[in-house]
């Protein structure tokens, strides 16, 4: 990840809003950009939402480890995870530093799952809770209902991943 500008001369050409979450150029760039429009291009790869990128000096930044930068002066040492899972909501509130593994944790249920909800599956009549722990698939239980291993699950899962715990 490119890390090669200062907290000091990004808040010499942009400005933060922490409330909106948006960026706005501070001087006039090209006949394009001009002084207070709003920096980034929403960027999508196959129709799937992505990030907002800015570009500063020929190179792509993304929106939201450019606001920690610009908030807290020092690039995060790994990952940003957006707290509801909007990738263009770059709101300070909504922001925080993460692993690999904690950002994981805040995703959403993957679509094709049946039960519609995260670490649990239907097989041989009953309800099984899954939940990863330290790298390795830890089974939970086997239920009669549902609610009941979503409940065992939701425990586990705030218990182990704390506030990354996404529940649904």
């Amino acid at each position: 990840m490119r890390n090669d500008i200062t907290a000091r001369f990004l808040r010499s050409v942009l400005s933060y809003s922490p409330e909106t979450g948006e960026f706005r150029h501070l001087t006039a760039r090209t006949s394009r950009i001009r002084k207070n429009f709003v920096a980034g291009t929403k960027v999508t790869e196959n129709g799937v939402r992505r990030y907002i990128t800015i570009t500063i000096n020929n190179k792509a930044y993304r929106a939201h480890r450019l606001a920690w930068l610009y908030m807290t002066g020092r690039w995060p040492t790994d990952q940003i995870d957006h707290r509801d899972l909007n990738p263009f909501n770059n709101k300070w509130r909504n922001l925080r530093e993460a692993t690999h593994t904690q950002n994981q944790h805040n995703r959403r249920c993957f679509k094709i799952s049946k039960s519609g909800k995260k670490g649990i599956r239907f097989k041989a009549g009953k309800w099984e809770a899954w939940l990863r722990i330290k790298g390795r698939h830890t089974y939970l239980g086997r239920f009669p209902y549902a609610a009941d291993a979503a409940r065992v699950h939701a425990v586990a899962s705030i218990k182990y991943r704390g506030e990354f715990a996404r529940l649904r």
